[in-house]
């Protein structure tokens, strides 16, 4: 049976080392290239040179102020930062031969102000479509009928997982991404089978996960939508705004910033709901909201405070 929390209660605060490859021709319309000879201004991108096994291709770019991210990794890590200076830099780290197979085939292109890091479209068809099952559409990757747009969300989302493993588990390449951005940039992060960590200031977060954990270091400044078929979230510093994370099987646990009044909305199929904060009737005299919602099919969920 699932088990509702009151949707709307207040809150108020208690007191790498590896080489720099050279892409055969990997540019941006809206940077200027380093002295690594990566990136020129010709506005066009083409795929990096072969890189060996344990070592990685970097891509680096400038841009003067944040972008707009958009990277899918079919199978391997992800981690994305946040910085404080125009510089970007995307890493690539294959494993394996196919690896580095896959390494030369990625996109990554930075157009004006949109830097795309995509996977080659003949692999990353058959997970976006099991995306679309896993989160919100009525039929799988392949074309079936799925549980319905008006199934029950555990249902839909373990349909469309199923997709994402069946679709991932047959590519034997496996790559590390890497990807540093100015702050208050705003990211769509997708991964088919691997973990994703989130760390800096960024306006939105878009962070989905076919099997994985999820770790966000500070919730994005406008709104967070955190999700994960099977894994676990966390989210260690949330200011303002709102943030949405569900996971299929896995435990969440945010911490809400002092100064913070939170309004949530928890719901576990299976699990325990620990909210270690003080109920109020309102905001009160808080500096800032929060709307946090969160739902687990099988997993606890844990609202507490983090540290000054």
């Amino acid at each position: 049976m699932t088990d509702h929390s009151a949707p709307h209660f207040g809150f108020t605060s208690s007191t790498s080392g590896p080489h720099t490859s050279h892409p055969a021709d990997s540019s941006a319309s809206a940077g200027s290239a380093d002295s690594s000879g990566s990136a020129d201004s010709s506005g066009s991108a083409g795929s990096p040179g072969a890189a060996e096994d344990g070592q990685g291709v970097i891509h680096r770019f400038r841009s003067p102020g944040p972008v707009h991210l958009n990277l899918q990794n079919l199978r391997g890590d992800i981690s994305v930062r946040a910085g404080s200076g125009p510089d970007i830099q995307v890493e690539l780290i294959p494993h394996g031969r196919a690896g580095r197979a896959l390494v030369e085939r990625m996109t990554v292109r930075l157009d004006h102000d949109r830097l795309v890091v995509d996977a080659p479209a003949s692999e990353a068809h058959s997970v976006s479509g099991a995306f679309q099952g896993l989160f919100g559409s009525s039929s799988g990757a392949d074309g079936a009928a799925g549980p319905g747009a008006n199934a029950p969300w555990s249902d839909r989302l373990a349909e469309g997982l199923r997709s994402v493993v069946r679709g991932a588990e047959g590519l034997a390449s496996s790559l590390t991404i890497r990807v540093s951005v100015p702050a208050d940039s705003r990211a769509v992060i997708n991964a088919g089978v691997g973990d994703i960590e989130v760390d800096g200031r960024f306006a939105t977060l878009d962070v989905k996960a076919g099997t994985g954990d999820l770790r966000i270091e500070q919730a994005a400044q406008e709104r967070s939508s955190l999700t994960t078929g099977t894994g676990d979230i966390t989210v260690a510093r949330a200011e303002t705004g709102t943030l949405t994370a569900r996971t299929g099987l896995g435990d969440v646990e945010v911490r809400i910033a002092p100064g913070t009044a939170a309004h949530l909305d928890l719901a576990t199929g299976f699990g325990e709901r620990d909210v270690q904060l003080t109920p109020t009737a309102g905001a009160g005299t808080a500096q800032r909201t929060l709307t946090l919602e969160a739902r687990s099919g099988k997993g606890d969920l844990r609202v507490t405070r983090a540290a000054s």
